[in-house]
């Protein structure tokens, strides 16, 4: 029964969607993923600082905007959501007009953690969609079938849209409470039992 809606972004008009799992170690990534190097979070804010000047809007990049001590351009249409799955996405992505382009990890600078990023683009010239191998296929569907503790979701004014994943607590150590879902090209969650959620992904992926 669906107890809740919440409406997000519409896909349209955005250039990029990044999907980060952050897993617990780097034994819940397949092999042969690169891994790349990313810039620590003082780094990153001030070149989103920059970024929002740049584009005339630097109310946005005031420190402490959204979250304490960082600079946050973009905003946070979902926070931490609690008891989440993405099953579905992958193929409403597709459905909408993007492709699956790059999967890469980074390393967390202050936690450690690995991250794993699924960056989708629209469909277009010189975009090119990645067809991951099958044991790298197995594990992206593993990790949408997972329950994720906490999901956020950013629209960012450089028309991208960021999608954190933190978590993971398994396959079948709870249902979840919520589903991250597009429907008419909107980006929203709304409660899905766990069942119906995995189901559609078996079938989705193959």
């Amino acid at each position: 029964m669906q107890l809740k809606i919440q409406t997000g972004p519409v896909l349209n008009g955005h250039r990029r969607i990044d999907v980060k799992f952050t897993l617990r170690n780097l034994s819940e990534i397949p092999s042969g993923i690169e891994n790349r190097w990313r810039m620590n979070e003082e780094a990153l804010d001030t070149v989103h600082a920059a970024n929002a000047v740049e584009m005339g809007r630097a109310e946005l990049a005031e420190v402490g905007r959204v979250r304490e001590g960082r600079v946050d351009t973009g905003e946070c249409v979902i926070n931490n959501l609690m008891s989440v799955q993405v099953g579905t996405i992958r193929r409403a992505f597709t459905n909408n007009g993007f492709v699956l382009s790059e999967v890469f990890t980074y390393q967390h600078k202050k936690s450690l953690k690995p991250v794993l990023v699924l960056r989708y683009l629209p469909k277009g010239e010189g975009v090119n969609s990645v067809a991951p191998p099958a044991f790298v296929t197995a594990a992206l569907r593993v990790l949408g079938s997972a329950v994720w503790n906490l999901c956020n979701l950013w629209d960012n004014p450089d028309g991208s849209i960021t999608i954190n994943l933190n978590g993971k607590v398994g396959k079948v150590a709870h249902e979840p409470d919520y589903a991250i879902v597009v429907q008419k090209g909107c980006v929203y969650y709304k409660t899905l039992p766990e069942q119906a959620i995995t189901e559609v992904e078996e079938d989705q992926m193959r």
